[in-house]
């Protein structure tokens, strides 16, 4: 029997809803990397660049960077959840471990 998934007022199957995931996915890295670059720039950019040279200089790197963290969201999400499975057993090994 197919399992299905509610997502706002649709029924998803199992291969729609995986690909609705990773479409969150890649929109929060989208941001978040985006963000972040554009962080990390701003204090390396000079500030006796024109005002338009300083803001092509920030935004073009930060959109290209969160472009492609968002291209590898499949790839990422999957790691994700795999360190946390392996971070869970580590911590549930130490507990038992300390116990013994």
């Amino acid at each position: 029997m197919a399992q299905y998934y509610k997502v706002d007022n649709r029924l998803l199957n199992e291969e729609e809803y995986n690909e609705h995931c990773v479409g969150l996915w890649a929109v929060c890295l989208f941001f978040a990397t985006a963000i972040y670059c554009g962080y990390q720039l701003h204090g390396v950019i000079p500030h006796e660049w024109m005002k338009e040279a300083r803001f092509a200089a920030l935004i073009i790197p930060s959109v290209i960077a969160g472009a492609i963290a968002a291209r590898f969201a499949g790839f990422v999400r999957g790691a994700f959840y795999v360190v946390l499975a392996v971070g869970v057993i580590y911590c549930v090994g130490m507990w038992v471990w300390s116990i013994m």
